[in-house]
């Protein structure tokens, strides 16, 4: 894992709100998912200014244990170009910690790397972490990047 400053940015897209007591995420999580690629919500963030897809967890009310808002979108140049109907977050300058992951999507890839990163010792912020998926995603040859505030 190595270490990185991103600037703040802008995200376009859908959210809701959980939490991974009694796998309330592995529940709500995979229908947000659903329902971004359902409508093909990417192709709907006219004014994006990349391809990749966001997967953004944020609004925490404590560590991971506790409720949390989870975000899908893509990113945009000015918050205010937002396609109406869509929830704006913005992703505040951080030093990020980065974990990256290859592997198969079905074999659950990123939750066994969220479960390793909870028995963890990382010192994290709870502020804003994401997982980033680029543009040429292939869940049978995954490379996902997770990003932890730090």
């Amino acid at each position: 894992m190595d270490t990185r400053k991103l600037p703040t940015f802008y995200l376009a897209g859908i959210k809701i709100r959980t939490s991974n007591q009694h796998e309330q995420a592995a529940q709500d999580i995979p229908k947000l998912w659903h329902r971004f690629m359902e409508v093909d919500m990417a192709s709907q963030i006219i004014n994006k200014i990349e391809e990749n897809i966001y997967c953004v967890y944020t609004d925490y009310e404590g560590d991971w244990q506790d409720p949390y808002t989870c975000f899908l979108g893509c990113k945009i140049a000015d918050p205010n170009d937002a396609p109406e109907g869509m929830a704006v977050i913005s992703v505040d300058e951080s030093d990020y910690l980065v974990k990256r992951l290859e592997g198969m999507m079905s074999e659950d890839l990123v939750g066994k790397a969220w479960r390793e990163i909870w028995q963890s010792d990382i010192k994290r912020k709870y502020t804003t972490d994401f997982e980033l998926y680029s543009e040429d995603f292939d869940p049978e040859k995954a490379k996902v990047e997770i990003f932890l505030a730090v």
